[in-house]
């Protein structure tokens, strides 16, 4: 498994980690008073739970900071816009008053399985006995999987990308990873806020706040 998350205790409690691992800014990109954006995700409809959960906590994340957003699901039918040309989708976008695109496309999903060790620590002979601040060693043993245990990850390989409308520009793109996934919607909710605090960061978007 790549990443952190060493303890065992974490491992069984679960430690959704998205880390974002490049980001690149057009230098035409600037704080543009965008009146809608559009969040889109290309997670296959099989998929659905996650591509939904992706669309609707990036919408969430944007509202936060003042920016009116529709998840792509909520917009349009599924595969709609797909087989359409650059300035026939710019149209159809346009009609709606989205002048904005946030595109949440996922590379890579990787499972492997990591062996967690027991633990063991033991207070040596004659060691002092701890204070008020620090309790006495003990003896601590791991109640499951003795004496070790596998536990299986599956780490994800996003990218986004930001799209102004009306130019048909590619103004931003980041890649993300993300491992100890313990649901899709924990997946989602850091994902969005990752995506949205960085493109604040380079300044494609400033919080209306």
């Amino acid at each position: 498994m790549k990443g952190l998350c060493f303890f065992p205790l974490l491992l069984l409690l679960g430690c959704t980690a998205t880390k974002l691992t490049s980001s690149w800014t057009a230098p035409t990109a600037g704080a543009k008073n965008y009146r809608q954006l559009l969040v889109v995700s290309t997670v296959q409809n099989e998929d659905s739970v996650l591509r939904i959960a992706m669309e609707d906590r990036m919408v969430a994340a944007l509202k936060t900071i003042g920016y009116n957003a529709v998840a792509f699901h909520q917009a349009f039918r599924p595969g709609a816009l797909r087989s359409m040309r650059y300035d026939s989708v710019q149209q159809r976008l346009s009609g709606k008053g989205i002048d904005g695109v946030i595109t949440i496309g996922l590379l890579a999903k990787e499972s492997g399985s990591t062996y967690v060790k027991d633990r063991v620590s033991a207070r040596p002979e004659g060691a002092p006995m701890g204070s008020f601040w620090e309790s006495p060693a003990t003896t601590v043993k791991q109640e499951i999987g003795k004496p070790g245990y596998y536990v299986t990850t599956t780490e994800y390989y996003w990218e986004s990308n930001f799209y102004d409308v009306n130019t048909i520009a590619l103004l931003y793109n980041a890649r993300t990873t993300a491992f100890d996934v313990t649901s899709a919607q924990s997946l989602a909710g850091k994902y969005g806020k990752l995506i949205v605090d960085d493109l604040q960061k380079n300044y494609v978007l400033t919080a209306r706040k």
